[in-house]
């Protein structure tokens, strides 16, 4: 008996002084969700009207260690039980200085709705490598979007055709976009933990939630998603520039020419920097 409580005592003397970083790998993600870390996090560049807000919000319903504007895994439960609202933060519109507060050590997948840089400088010397996920909607179907989201009633016949166009996509010019030609430069240059960048069609959105299905861990016991509208409801027949080819050609000329996220989209979809959705 004195031998069994020796051995006791000196179990638990090793095991409340085992370093906290310490980790026990075991197989790769099972059923019941228990595996080794990713070698890698996933950043989601949340672009407006690229349906960032259920991107995010679906996946902390399902998977473990999501960290993002729209909500997080570890109080997805509690957090679908709250109306999300666009202009109130809370559970599930989560203020960037909460985020701060809470970290980002213990994150697979990122999502955030921020300027550019904030990835460049957050992530700078960050340990773990990122790869950056940057939806690409067909761009008339975005800026139309962006418009309507704007409550701005597009006129293609207007002598205003480019300053209409620019009007429509204010997150992503100026200091405050949300993609960067500094923040692709930087990730090429591979010089800091943005190590990879992808491009991917948001639309039908179940697609990537299959894709990143296969790499992120299930949650234990999954929630359902309560989605909820960011924008008023579109009407295409009221929108002149489907009865225009011209109008159309130019406006992405405007946008490609002006606004280096819809440049990049261009060269990005369809190379080998776009993920494979298909299966």
């Amino acid at each position: 008996n004195k031998l069994k409580v020796s051995i006791y005592v000196a179990a638990l003397v090793i095991c409340t002084h085992v370093p906290h970083y310490v980790v026990v790998k075991v197989n790769q993600y099972g059923p019941n969700g228990e595996g080794t870390r990713l070698p890698q996090i996933y950043g989601h560049v949340h672009i407006a009207k690229t349906a960032g807000t259920s991107i995010n919000g679906y996946l902390s319903t399902r998977y473990e260690r999501v960290c993002g504007h729209k909500g997080y895994s570890y109080d997805a439960h509690a957090a679908q039980k709250v109306n999300g609202s666009t202009t109130e933060f809370g559970r599930r519109r989560v203020h960037p200085s909460i985020m701060e507060e809470i970290g980002y050590e213990d994150c697979d997948y990122i999502s955030h709705e921020i300027d550019a840089s904030w990835w460049q400088s957050r992530f700078y010397n960050w340990t773990i490598p990122i790869e950056l996920h940057v939806p690409c909607r067909d761009p008339l179907q975005h800026l139309m979007s962006q418009c309507n989201y704007m409550n701005f009633r597009f006129n293609c016949s207007s002598g205003k055709f480019k300053e209409q166009v620019l009007r429509c996509v204010p997150f992503l010019r100026g200091s405050s976009s949300r993609f960067s030609k500094k923040l692709e430069l930087q990730i090429s240059q591979k010089n800091s933990s943005l190590q990879s960048i992808k491009c991917f069609n948001p639309l039908p959105v179940e697609k990537y939630f299959l894709y990143m299905g296969k790499l992120l861990q299930p949650r234990r016991i999954p929630t359902s998603y309560n989605h909820w509208e960011t924008n008023r409801k579109r009407n295409p027949a009221q929108e002149c520039i489907w009865k225009d080819s011209m109008a159309q050609q130019q406006a992405i000329e405007i946008l490609q020419q002006n606004v280096h996220y819809y440049d990049f989209c261009e060269r990005c979809m369809g190379s080998k920097h776009e993920l494979d959705l298909s299966t």
